[in-house]
């Protein structure tokens, strides 16, 4: 009942020490790193009180907390071998991208690079913003795709449906995946067809041009106060 199913396949018995010795290093260099900088973090909230809490803090702790857990061994066979557990694996996936992100801001403190990060961050703003209106489309689509497409695996559940009307949205279109295979029939053609039809019209043609607008606008209000906007973040 203890075994560790990342572990056992690939090692057996975990009687030998098999763990190279650069794993190793770069287990305690990340120890010591992920340390450091948690007490540096830690400093900081005494300085700051709440000014501390922002969205490049929170990614920090999220890449120092999860590198730590990630690189620990929680078993005998973890530590003999230096394979992780699942939920190890999948913290570490949180652990890089955290990690990444991070840089991403650090990088925003550039007076050459940081004016493409505050764009980013700008129509990211923005999309969340619209993203309520955005999604209420998505879902209009998906639940009428599914209701006359249920019998075909990417709409056989609402949720399925909701991911393939957003994916669909960005060129994955598959008409004949759809409405050609022999193996998926389409029970309501006229329907489905219109459906279709308008989902082109006003996901992939209106709204997305739509998008592609609320960028350029953001871009431009971006640089014409790029200076300012870069000071703000440091």
């Amino acid at each position: 009942s203890n075994k560790n199913y990342t572990c056992q396949p690939f090692m057996g018995e975990c009687g030998a020490n098999t763990e190279q010795v650069f794993p190793r290093v770069c287990r305690n260099f990340i120890y010591v790193l992920a340390v450091i900088h948690l007490l540096k973090e830690i400093y900081q909230i005494h300085q700051n009180g709440r000014r501390y809490i922002n969205l490049e803090n929170a990614l920090e702790w999220a890449c120092y907390v999860s590198a730590l857990i990630f690189v620990a061994d929680l078993t005998e066979c973890s530590s003999q071998s230096g394979i992780r557990q699942v939920w190890q694996w999948e913290l570490g996936s949180l652990s890089i991208f955290s990690a990444w992100m991070v840089l991403l801001m650090f990088i925003s403190k550039f007076p050459f690079l940081g004016i493409y990060v505050i764009m980013f961050f700008q129509i990211l703003s923005t999309f969340v913003n619209f993203s309520f209106v955005f999604f209420l489309f998505v879902v209009a689509f998906a639940l009428g795709f599914f209701s006359l497409l249920q019998n075909q695996n990417p709409f056989e559940s609402p949720g399925e449906a909701i991911i393939k009307t957003g994916v669909m949205m960005i060129g994955e279109i598959e008409f004949d995946a759809i409405f050609n295979d022999p193996e998926n029939k389409v029970y309501f053609t006229g329907p489905a067809y219109t459906l279709f039809i308008l989902f082109l019209l006003i996901m992939a043609v209106i709204i997305m041009n739509l998008l592609v607008g609320l960028a350029v606008d953001d871009i431009k209000g971006v640089q014409e106060k790029a200076e300012l906007k870069r000071l703000a973040m440091k």
